[in-house]
């Protein structure tokens, strides 16, 4: 994606004053310095300074953000009034492939708030020519550093792990969870929306979220490869409706308007399974049936919009790391490339 261009335009009536502050500048042409700018001054012809540009929120990610875009720029443009948003995304990239275009950003398109989201890709110059995954444990310090010396709030996300592993299994999205505890970031987490409860492992179907009109009962949330989001191979970004998109998006939505001072939207819940509760008497029977479904929280202290407590993580229904602790980062030596 190219960097933002932005066009200054002039009305038809600003042109009309610019000639007629020309003219008189002409017609003035003996009089001292000081007297022109008065009369400049009172006839408004000093040049106008431009109007500050808007906040932007910037999201950089690899191929889950990339076929994710469509969808969450839309869902983050809903939340985030009068801000632009940038999105820096491609297949395959690592999170230092981005450094520039963080600094970049930074330096010139007034960013105000940063979400990162890398799954932990080992495929490009910038990564391979370090240990894995030590090098995203150092880049995660990079971004940490950087923000933080701008006075830029800051987010991670850690992206779900493949289909048939446990979150305890993902390597560079746990990394980004423990330097979010170490730094007090805030890291999106989103297990309880991919996660099936019944074998603590991420699944290719999943239930229904509430409101979800296109599912009946369970509803494909990952892609056939096991680790992508489109249920329709091949389609990056993804064009056709998929759960697992909007599974991913709902809580780097909420983050963005945690970290921009917008008070979060509800999170997105899943449908709870269907209870049937008979009883039986001598003379009477009667069968009825109750389905329920919670709202899930905002991590502590945001739902007013408040920040969360240092290292506290937003997850629909889940405060970590308190709640489901991991153990600490270590070095775990060379491995297979990530997606």
């Amino acid at each position: 994606m190219g960097p933002i261009e932005e066009h200054a335009t002039r009305s038809p009536g600003t042109r009309t004053r610019a000639r007629a502050c020309r003219g008189r500048r002409r017609g003035r042409s003996g009089v001292l310095a000081i007297g022109l700018l008065a009369g400049l001054a009172l006839t408004g012809c000093l040049p106008v300074a431009p109007p500050p540009p808007p906040p932007r929120i910037a999201v950089y990610g690899d191929s889950l953000v990339y076929e994710s875009e469509a969808h969450l720029r839309a869902a983050l443009a809903s939340v985030l009034p009068g801000w632009d948003i940038i999105i820096r995304s491609y297949g395959g990239v690592a999170q230092c492939d981005y450094h520039a275009s963080m600094v970049d950003d930074l330096d010139h398109r007034n960013v105000r708030a940063v979400i990162v989201a890398f799954v932990g890709n080992r495929l490009t110059d910038c990564v391979l020519s370090r240990p894995y995954p030590d090098s995203y444990y150092s880049d995660a310090h990079w971004a940490a550093d950087l923000y933080a010396s701008r006075g830029i709030p800051l987010a991670f996300v850690a992206t779900p792990g493949l289909v048939g592993n446990t979150p305890a299994d993902r390597i560079v999205p746990n990394v980004y969870r423990y330097v979010g505890s170490e730094r007090g970031i805030r890291v999106v987490e989103s297990d309880d929306l991919f996660v099936d409860p019944a074998t603590g492992k991420y699944e290719i179907t999943g239930p229904c979220l509430v409101g979800e009109w296109e599912c009946a009962d369970q509803i494909v949330i990952r892609a056939p490869d096991g680790g992508h989001l489109c249920p329709v191979p091949g389609s990056v970004p993804c064009g056709v409706y998929s759960s697992g998109v909007v599974r991913y998006d709902d809580g780097i939505v909420r983050m963005a308007a945690l970290l921009a001072g917008f008070t979060p939207p509800a999170g997105r819940v899943l449908v709870t399974p269907t209870t049937t509760t008979t009883s039986t008497s001598t003379t009477t029977t009667s069968t009825s049936t109750t389905t329920t479904t919670t709202v899930a929280p905002l991590a502590s202290g945001s739902a007013t919009g408040a920040a969360p407590a240092p290292g506290s993580v937003l997850a629909p229904g889940v405060v970590y790391p308190t709640a489901r602790p991991i153990g600490p980062y270590s070095p775990l030596g060379d491995l297979a490339p990530g997606r």
